[in-house]
Formats: structure tokens, sequence, C-alpha cells
């Protein structure tokens, strides 16, 4: 939801200093954007374009810690 009320550059420069503290393993993407579903394409994007973030750190937080939090392999089955 912080794609929602911070700047662009704010979020960028939020989500630098996650991955600067070592937290970029831990970080999962999320929304609760039930009444603007809209919103949800635009968080993603924000996340895709960031400047700040390389592609391995993009598929962290867009993907690859929720994978592994909800224990989904490289097959999409859930262990």
């Amino acid at each position: 939801m912080l794609h929602a009320i911070m700047t662009k550059q704010g979020y960028e420069n939020f989500l630098a200093r996650m991955f600067d503290a070592g937290l970029g393993k831990r970080l999962m993407f999320g929304t609760d954007q039930i009444i603007w579903p809209d919103m949800i394409e635009i968080a993603i994007e924000m996340v895709e374009s960031s400047s700040v973030l390389n592609s391995a750190q993009k598929r962290d937080l867009l993907y690859n810690y929720a994978a592994r939090f909800f224990l989904i392999d490289d097959t999409g089955t859930i262990n």
C-alpha cells in the first residue's frame, strides 16, 4: 500500500533502504487493494520500473520470497 501514499522517489528510497539493510530476501510484495483493484497494476509497475533494484531483487520481491514462504516449488506445486 506504500505505493499509494508515497511518491515514486520516496517508494524507491524505501525499497533501496530495505534491500541495503539485508531484508531483500524477507520482503514480500502484497496489496490490500480490494476497493481500488487498479492499484495492483500500478504497484507492480512501480517495482518493475524501479531504478534502484536489479532484476534479481525485483523477482525476489514480487515472487521468490512468497514462493519460499508458501513452499511453492519450481513447478508451481505447493509442498
